[in-house]
């Protein structure tokens, strides 16, 4: 339901959501076929692991990244993303979205 609540939101600020992802795989997959995703919202508690590989290729494409949490980020994750933009849970849809963009819009 928070993912769906996500996609919507996005949508209304005419955004295309690529997901919503239910695991790191399918969120590594995902960005295999985008090439062109510019940000990101992501959860830090995958079934298959950490989101650390995700991070790394949005990152490296320069997207802009929010983390949802209701922790912090793994220590190894924290050591390689540590300008990682974090929002705890539970964060309005409206929210994460309107940082999203201002990450994108830049300082």
């Amino acid at each position: 339901m928070i993912a769906m609540d996500l996609c919507l939101t996005i949508e209304e600020w005419s955004g295309k959501p690529v997901g919503p992802a239910s695991s790191v795989r399918e969120a590594l997959d995902l960005l295999s076929d985008t090439p062109e995703c510019r940000a990101a919202i992501v959860d830090v508690n995958l079934p298959d692991g950490d989101i650390g590989p995700v991070l790394d290729v949005l990152k490296e494409r320069g997207a802009a990244v929010v983390v949802s949490t209701g922790f912090a980020l793994p220590p190894d994750v924290q050591a390689r993303h540590p300008d990682t933009m974090l929002l705890r849970k539970p964060t309005p849809s409206k929210r994460a979205v309107e940082t999203l963009i201002a990450l994108m819009a830049g300082p």
